[in-house]
């Protein structure tokens, strides 16, 4: 069980190497609504943001990623909207991945939505999916795997993309997964994201293992926030439940929050939209429903009814397919050069 206490640290600022040395027997977590430690302000101070935000002229908010996406996009675009002036808009993708365009086309995707909305922060919850690509063989030239130098391709280009132009990129990585599978190769894929997105200004790799995991880095389903158990994660061992996004969620705004100095700027009475895009699915039922926006060009439709996402099924069984997945967090065989072998299971 993950204890969230007093002894806030780097895990919220980056540092996460430093946030776990400091850890003693006891898994401590920062509690996200304290204020921001001086580590992450200091990491945050390099980040740009504009200087006048107001319920107006609110700070564009882009959340995007896997089925994942859709919890981070819930729990930080609730807490961020709180404030009045910052406007989230989030899409989610069940089943995508960097390694699996056939699924979901993210590099096509990112590139309308900048266009489209124009953001200044965007939060891309990628990796998960992509748990399956590392594969020991075949070996490139220097003699590593083949597949890193790939898989490092696609994240510098979404990096590149997203950065272009002054933006701020917050890359989300894998949580800590129960199967211990996709748990090895989530690792390896977070290690491959962690390393190329250190190299492009203005992004920051955001360890969601590390603020999900035990002390010793092992899968936990809880946390305790000020003496209170909260069950974080699903059934599935992958997603996370609406506790666990707003924990998430509220360690991401202490990120914004160092960035934009957002507490300090709120509005108070003033909410602004959280709005989900048409089309975004999810792997959970929905349990709240984001209002549209009201202002602005080709804005996205917020669903108002509809079932729920498609079940994740039981975690003592997994899909031995390579078909594209209708669950959660499912790969499919990558088909961009050079691809690894297809995974024989899925999370969840």
């Amino acid at each position: 069980m993950v204890v969230v206490g007093s002894a806030v640290g780097a895990l919220l600022a980056g540092g996460d190497g430093d946030a776990r040395r400091a850890r003693t027997g006891t898994a401590v977590r920062p509690v996200p609504t304290t204020p921001t430690p001086p580590a992450a302000t200091v990491a945050a101070q390099r980040l740009p943001c504009r200087d006048r935000l107001t319920p107006a002229e609110p700070l564009r908010l882009w959340v995007a990623g896997d089925s994942i996406a859709w919890s981070v996009g819930t729990g930080l675009g609730t807490r961020a909207a709180a404030t009045g002036v910052v406007a989230p808009v989030y899409e989610s993708r069940v089943g995508s991945g960097l390694g699996s365009p056939g699924a979901f086309d993210w590099p096509q995707r990112i590139r309308q939505e900048l266009s489209r909305l124009d953001p200044e922060v965007v939060v891309f919850v990628m990796g998960t999916n992509d748990w399956g690509l590392p594969q020991a063989t075949p070996l490139d030239a220097a003699g590593r795997p083949a597949w890193r130098a790939a898989y490092a391709e696609r994240v510098r280009a979404v990096a590149d993309a997203v950065t272009a132009g002054g933006r701020t990129l917050y890359w989300v990585g894998p949580p800590v997964l129960r199967d211990p599978r996709q748990e090895t190769g989530g690792k390896e894929v977070a290690a491959v994201i962690r390393e190329v997105v250190a190299d492009v200004p203005g992004a920051v790799f955001v360890d969601a293992h590390d603020l999900l995991d035990t002390d010793d880095g092992r899968y936990t389903p809880t946390v305790v926030v000020a003496g209170r158990s909260l069950t974080v994660r699903t059934a599935d061992g992958v997603h996370l439940t609406p506790e666990g996004a707003g924990f998430l969620g509220d360690a991401l705004f202490a990120r914004l929050d160092a960035q934009c100095a957002l507490r300090a700027r709120a509005v108070p009475g003033v909410t602004q939209p959280v709005v989900e895009t048409q089309g975004s699915t999810t792997a959970t039922p929905r349990t709240t429903t984001p209002t549209p926006a009201t202002t602005g060009t080709s804005t996205p439709v917020t669903p108002t009814t509809g079932p729920p996402g498609p079940p994740a099924p039981p975690a003592s069984t997994a899909p031995t397919g390579p078909t594209s997945p209708t669950g959660p967090t499912g790969p499919t065989t990558p088909t961009g050069p050079p691809g690894p072998s297809t995974p024989t299971s899925a999370p969840g």
